[in-house]
C-alpha cells in the first residue's frame, strides 16, 4: 500500500511539474506572440508618422 502511495506521489509531482511546463511555455509563446504584434505596430505608426508630413505637402 505504502509503495504504490508513493508511485502515485511519483506520479502526480511529475504530472503536476510537466502542467507547469507546458503552462510556462504557452505563457512565453503568448508573451512573444504580443511583444512581436506590439513591436510591428509600433514600427508601422513610426513609418505612417514619418511619411505624413510628405504625403500632406
Amino acid at each position: 500500500a505504502t509503495i504504490a502511495d508513493f508511485i502515485t506521489k511519483i506520479i502526480s509531482s511529475i504530472k503536476c511539474r510537466f502542467t507547469i511546463e507546458i503552462t510556462l511555455m504557452f505563457y512565453k509563446i503568448f508573451l512573444w506572440v504580443r511583444i512581436k504584434s506590439q513591436f510591428c505596430e509600433a514600427i508601422m505608426f513610426m513609418s505612417l508618422s514619418t511619411l505624413t508630413p510628405f504625403s500632406s505637402n
